[in-house]
């Protein structure tokens, strides 16, 4: 059982230390009370699952771990290895590290055709044994 525990606190550790980090190199602020309520409920609930199930709860708390380093994982290993070397100054003028541009929905909306297409009475096909509505 200690082994499980052991395995928890360093999954809870990896998860919310990549999760804070990526929060701020990303949006420049700490991680919100959602994602630190959400993983102190989640291990919670991996530590009381360890009590009858250590190696369940070994198993899902490494594949949170690896999936939030998988996940997440990318603005931290960036920010780490940026050219080498730790990046000390997060507002970059590098057009390739600047975040991409977001299209908002009114771009998006006029971009994209019509998706209800106007019905008109001759395009609709005669149906078999339904008789046409003059």
């Amino acid at each position: 059982m200690a082994e499980a525990q052991r395995v928890i606190a360093t999954s809870a550790i990896i998860s919310v230390g990549v999760g804070s980090l990526n929060s701020v190199v990303k949006y420049g602020r700490p991680p919100t009370m959602r994602f630190i309520i959400g993983s102190g409920v989640a291990y919670l609930a991996l530590s009381a699952l360890s009590e009858g199930e250590p190696e369940v709860a070994k198993a899902l708390a490494i594949a949170v771990a690896t999936t939030v380093v998988l996940g997440e994982g990318d603005g931290v290993f960036a920010y780490i290895n940026k050219y080498g070397e730790a990046d000390t100054k997060p507002g970059t003028s590098d057009p390739k590290q600047r975040p991409t541009r977001s299209v908002t929905r009114s771009e998006a909306a006029t971009a994209l055709p019509d998706p209800t297409p106007t019905l008109r009475r001759d395009t609709i096909p005669a149906m078999p044994g339904i008789p046409r509505i003059p």
